[in-house]
C-alpha cells in the first residue's frame, strides 16, 4: 500500500455512493457510558482501486471523521484495522454508517471492558482474602471443580451438618480410625477439620456462607484427631493404610490428601533414620502409587523445615534440636509442605520457613462447627470462623491439586499435578530464598491446560530418588543422631521433643490452633 497513513485502497466513488445507505445495523448499548470514548474500531476489506490517503480524505468528507490510528500487526497481509473518530456523529451512528459499506467487514463503538472473573454470590465471599490472593476468581473461569475428584482430609473430622459442606462430603468412604473410639462416624467434634474442609471445598455460588477452592469436589473425612485436637502416629498410619486401599482396591480417584498437623522429633531426616520410621514407610507406600499429592502443614514455630529447631518453645515443642514432621520427610516425591502467608504477601511470623509452597494462612475465614458458640452463624445456617496457621495454608494447596485434577486427563500422575502446582509461582518477601514460591491458582490451571495437550512435558512417573533406591536391602539402620541430641533410644531423648525410636512408640500429633498466642 501507499500513502502516509499506510491505509487500504478502495474505490472512492463506490464508497461515497454507498456510505449514505444504512443496510446493516450493529448492536449497541443504549447507555453512552458503555462507550469508552467517541472512537470507532473498524476493519476494512482490502481493495486495489485507490490510495489510503484518498480514502482518508473521502471518509473525512462524508462523515466528518478522521483516522486516529492503524494497527500495523493486525493489518499485515490482510484486512486493515483502524480507529476512526467523527466530529459530528456519535460512535454508534458512525459504526452503523460504516457497516453500510460492503467493503467494511466490521465496525463497533469502542466499548468499555472490565476485568473478567467469576464472582460467586456467597454471603461472605468478600471476607475471604486468601481466595483473591491466589487468583481463585480467575481460575474459576477455567474450572470450579469436579465431583469425580476426591480429596481426603486427615484431621478431626468434618461437620456433616454444615450447609456449606453437606453437598460435597462423601460420608460413604469417610471413617473414624481413632483407636478405642466408640463411634464409627468421622464427624467433627473439635472444629479444625471442618475449617480445613471449607477452604478446600465449601459449596460455591449457593447464596450462603463462603466458597472453597473447589465448588464441586468429594471430601473424604478420616478422623484421627480427638475432641482436643490430638492423636497418634498409629491412628495416622491406620488412616494412610485405609486411603491406600481405597486407591489400590477400590480405584477411587483420590488426587490430594490434606494433613494439617505437625509433630517434632529429635531425629534427623536422613535415609538411614527415615527408613526405620513407620510413618515414613506408610507415606512412601502411598506415594509410590503416584496417584495422590500428599499435602502437609510446614509447622508454626518460626523454624525451618528439614533443620533442627534452634531454641526451646513453650507448649507443644519443649526443647531445641527437633525436626518438624511430616514436613521434613525426604524421599517422598509427591509431598508438598506448605507455609503460611499474611494478606501483605509476607511469610507469617509464626510460619516455619523452607516449605515447598506458601499460601494464605492468616485470618482465614472458613466453615466451622454449627453447634459451637465461638463461631458465628448466619441466617442461612452456615457457621464460620477465622483461624490461622499453616493448617489453614495447606488446604489451599490441596484444593489447588483437586482443581488441577478436575480438568486434567485421567492419566495425569500425582507428580504431574505437583509439578503443575509448582509452575509459574511467584516470590513473596520474607521467605526462604531456596524455595520462595507462592501458590497462584490461575497460573497453575493455565499450565495444566498446556500439559493436558502435551503430556510429554512431564514424565509419566515420579523421578527416582537415588538415596532411597533399594533401601530395604542396602541400608543399615544405625539409628544414630548426628546432632547434639545423641543416640536415639526407646525412651524420649533428654529435653523432650516427643522423642522415640523411629516412631515405634505412638506420639501425639499436635494440631496448631491459636489460643494463647496472637499471630499477625
Amino acid at each position: 500500500m501507499k500513502g502516509s497513513e499506510n491505509f487500504m485502497i478502495i474505490n472512492r466513488k463506490f464508497f461515497l455512493a454507498v456510505m449514505v445507505l444504512v443496510l446493516t445495523l450493529v448492536p449497541v448499548c443504549s447507555y453512552s457510558e458503555e462507550f469508552s470514548d467517541d472512537d470507532v474500531i473498524v476493519v476494512f476489506r482490502n481493495s486495489d482501486s485507490e490510495s489510503a490517503s484518498d480514502f482518508s480524505a473521502s471518509i473525512t468528507a462524508s462523515t466528518n471523521s478522521y483516522t486516529k490510528k492503524i494497527f500495523p500487526a493486525l493489518s499485515q497481509n490482510g484486512d486493515t484495522y483502524a480507529v476512526l473518530r467523527s466530529n459530528t456523529r456519535k460512535p454508534d451512528e458512525l459504526a452503523k454508517e460504516l457497516l453500510s459499506n460492503p467493503n467494511v467487514v466490521a465496525a463497533s463503538p469502542n466499548y468499555k471492558i472490565y476485568a473478567s472473573a467469576i464472582n460467586p454470590n456467597d454471603t461472605y465471599i468478600n471476607n475471604c482474602w486468601g481466595l483473591s490472593y491466589v487468583n481463585a476468581p480467575q481460575a474459576w473461569e477455567k474450572s470450579t471443580g469436579s465431583d469425580s475428584v476426591y480429596v481426603v482430609i486427615i484431621d478431626s473430622g468434618i461437620d456433616y451438618t454444615n450447609p456449606d459442606l453437606v453437598d460435597n462430603i462423601d460420608t460413604t468412604h469417610s471413617k473414624n480410625v481413632i483407636s478405642g473410639s466408640t463411634s464409627s462416624s468421622a464427624t467433627d467434634d473439635y472444629g479444625h477439620g471442618t475449617h480445613v474442609a471449607g477452604i478446600i471445598g465449601a459449596k460455591g455460588n449457593n447464596s450462603k456462607g463462603i466458597a472453597g477452592i473447589n465448588w464441586n469436589v468429594k471430601l473424604i473425612s478420616i478422623k484421627v484427631l480427638n475432641s482436643e485436637g490430638s492423636g497418634t502416629i498409629a491412628d495416622l498410619i491406620t488412616g494412610l493404610d485405609y486411603i491406600t486401599g481405597l486407591i489400590k482396591n477400590d480405584g477411587l480417584n483420590i488426587r490430594a490428601v490434606n494433613m494439617s498437623f505437625e509433630t517434632y522429633v529429635k531425629m534427623t531426616p536422613t535415609a538411614s533414620n527415615l527408613i526405620s520410621f513407620p510413618l515414613w514407610r506408610a507415606f512412601k507406600k502411598l506415594d509410590d502409587l503416584n496417584k495422590t499429592v500428599l499435602v502437609v502443614a510446614a509447622g508454626n514455630y518460626g523454624e525451618t523445615v528439614g533443620e533442627p529447631s534452634t531454641y526451646s518453645h513453650d507448649g507443644m515443642v519443649p526443647s531445641a534440636g527437633c525436626y518438624v514432621y511430616p514436613a521434613s520427610f525426604n524421599g517422598i516425591n509427591n509431598l508438598i509442605s506448605v507455609g503460611a502467608l499474611n494478606s501483605n504477601g509476607n511469610l507469617a511470623s509464626f510460619s516455619n520457613k523452607g516449605a515447598t509452597l506458601n499460601a494464605p494462612g492468616v485470618k482465614i475465614l472458613s466453615t466451622y462447627l454449627t453447634s459451637n458458640s465461638n463461631s458465628y452463624s448466619q441466617n442461612d445456617g452456615v457457621s464460620l470462623k477465622e483461624m490461622q496457621g499453616t493448617s489453614m495454608a495447606a488446604p489451599f494447596v490441596s484444593g489447588a491439586a483437586a482443581l488441577v485434577a478436575s480438568i486434567a486427563p485421567s492419566s495425569f500422575t500425582a507428580y504431574q499435578i505437583k509439578k503443575t502446582l509448582m509452575q509459574d509461582t511467584t516470590t513473596a518477601s520474607g521467605l526462604n530464598s531456596s524455595v520462595a514460591t507462592t501458590l497462584d491458582l490461575n497460573a497453575v490451571l493455565t499450565f495444566q491446560q498446556t500439559y493436558s495437550q502435551d503430556q510429554t512435558v512431564l514424565p509419566s512417573n515420579a523421578p527416582a530418588s537415588s538415596e532411597y533406591d533399594n533401601w530395604e536391602s542396602t541400608s543399615t539402620n544405625t539409628n544414630t543422631n548426628t546432632n547434639t541430641g545423641g543416640n536415639e533410644s526407646n525412651s524420649s531423648s533428654s529435653g523432650g521433643c516427643n522423642g522415640f525410636m523411629a516412631g515405634l512408640m505412638p506420639v501425639m500429633l499436635l494440631v496448631f490452633v491459636v489460643k494463647s498466642k496472637s499471630y499477625n
